[in-house]
């Protein structure tokens, strides 16, 4: 079974988990590793739950992880204790989303009273609804967006977080995004959280592309290798024909154009041998210019970008 956000309701079928390295210089994501969801069947006999299962997969690749980023971007779901704290002390900070109802109190910042006892070191429950912009500086303002953050204590995870409050136009209601690394800029915070969602691009690409969906095998190993392996297609793709071009030359990356330039070179090149034509031959001149033009306007046929 899996979770369907299309439908909103639980399929039969096969879900897979998709850890991604998000480059953020060019804003595109590329393929870890695909693992497959165990049911809920063999969840409970491990005495597992699917939060368990997660921080798994992530506890297994650390080492890479950590030798690349220091931060995991994951969404609203996982804003729950039972991940963020095991993967903290394996050294990463978290980056999600918080819930609407969050619990997050004000630092106090103010003189500290003289006598016994712990200095005082919260003020206040935040109001969602009403935040105090006095403690809460903006720190980014645009007509569509206002962005108000600052470091505050989350009594669920029982630490301070950097949080920030974003407003999207005329909404009442801000979306609240954490981090558990306080020293991170706000803003870098929202764009990285942003960027998570460069991932659901790769897996479309995968599915209309690379056969993702389109293995009729039942053993558990083939399945992962077919998964990574059209996963893994796309990330070359990437690499190859779209990063390394020069920044300026690149457009939006399609993997449908990618398929398209190759299919015509495949044709274009069978009816240039049958014609005996040779592209390099120096012998002809002006015809090879010719030639060559008709060549790459062949190659270009059908493609989104030339």
């Amino acid at each position: 079974m899996f979770w369907s956000g299309v439908r909103q309701k639980a399929l039969k079928g096969l879900e897979i988990g998709c850890l991604a390295f998000v480059d953020v210089a060019v804003c595109t994501a590329l393929h870890g590793e695909a693992v497959q969801t165990p049911s809920p069947k063999t969840l409970k006999q491990q005495d597992k739950t699917l939060v368990h299962h997660y921080v798994a997969i992530i506890k297994k690749r650390i080492d890479e992880i950590k030798s690349l980023t220091k931060y995991l971007a994951v969404d609203g779901y996982f804003m729950k204790k039972e991940f963020i704290q095991p993967l903290v002390k394996q050294g990463l900070h978290i980056i999600t989303k918080a819930r609407s109802d969050a619990n997050l109190m004000y630092m106090y910042k103010g003189k500290q009273k003289g006598g016994k006892g712990r200095p005082k070191l919260y003020e206040g429950k935040i109001n969602i609804k009403q935040i105090d912009k006095r403690r809460l500086p903006c720190i980014y303002s645009t007509e569509q967006m206002k962005v108000y953050a600052a470091p505050v204590y989350c009594v669920l995870l029982r630490q301070i977080v950097m949080a920030a409050f974003i407003y999207y136009g005329h909404k009442e209601m801000p979306e609240i995004i954490i981090c558990t690394d306080t020293t991170i800029e706000a803003m870098k915070m929202c764009k990285y959280y942003g960027l998570r969602f460069h991932i659901e691009f790769l897996i479309r690409d995968a599915k209309q592309h690379a056969g993702l969906e389109d293995c009729q095998a039942r053993d558990e190993q083939k399945l992962d290798t077919h998964f990574n392996i059209a996963m893994t297609v796309v990330s070359v793709a990437k690499v190859a024909y779209h990063l390394s071009k020069p920044k300026k030359q690149r457009g939006a990356f399609s993997m449908a154009d990618i398929k398209m330039l190759y299919m015509n070179r495949l044709i274009t090149d069978r009816i240039f041998s049958n014609l005996a034509l040779d592209l390099s031959c120096r012998k002809i001149c002006l015809t090879a210019r010719l030639v060559k033009r008709i060549y790459n306007q062949s190659l270009n046929f059908g493609r989104i970008c030339t």
